[in-house]
């Protein structure tokens, strides 16, 4: 799949990837998208089990990723991500990554996971990442979410961030980067240990 020169306008989904979701694919034959723009998608769930907010987990939901899902190989090069958000849905305002996935001069701004109804809080304003992330000349700055503003990054989660920009984001804690997390919700603990981050020559 090659996406070249596409513009991704209000598109939503009730779970992964307002605008485009890819599974599968291998170092050698995997979906590229080149030169094209992602504004103004969405995720909103709108049916979310009745017990939450008061026994939400974030294991219980599978939703995230406003504009990009990936839980395959997928590479993105010179892309604008702007004004896409996720609601009643765990985070991952633009981007939301499962799989292995490579930003090369990409501009990521004004993203949200928007905190608030049957999800009390949100993952990474403008990237959640589970998996391999590598991103290298991209800018990430004034997104939103209640942890991590800029990425967050979970177990499991490999970041490489080269070359890169991260900031002007907006949070609870970890404004700019945040690798795991530890809080209570509905009193309770809630915690990830976080995974692998590797910054170099880059401004947080």
């Amino acid at each position: 799949v090659l996406l070249d020169r596409c513009e991704f306008f209000r598109n939503h989904a009730e779970l992964n990837g307002g605008a485009y979701a890819g599974f599968g694919g291998s170092e050698t034959t995997h979906p590229i998208i080149r030169d094209s723009k992602f504004q103004e998608n969405w995720v909103y769930q709108t049916n979310v089990p009745a017990n939450w907010p008061a026994q939400y987990q974030f294991t219980d939901d599978q939703s995230g990723g406003g504009a990009l899902y990936n839980k395959g190989y997928m590479e993105v090069e010179r892309t604008e991500f702007f004004d896409n958000y996720t609601q009643r849905s765990k985070g991952g305002g633009a981007l939301y990554n499962q799989g292995d996935l490579r930003l090369l001069d990409v501009a990521i701004a004004d993203n949200k996971a928007r905190p608030g109804g049957p999800v009390p809080n949100t993952l990474g304003g403008a990237i959640l990442n589970d998996s391999t992330l590598i991103i290298r000349r991209t800018s990430i700055h004034g997104n939103e979410g209640a942890i991590g503003g800029g990425i967050m990054n979970r177990t499991g989660g490999k970041l490489w961030l080269v070359n890169s920009t991260v900031a002007d984001n907006l949070a609870k804690t970890g404004g700019g980067v945040e690798n795991g997390f530890n809080f209570l919700m509905n009193g309770a603990p809630t915690i990830n240990n976080g995974g692998e981050v590797n910054i170099w020559h880059s401004t947080v």
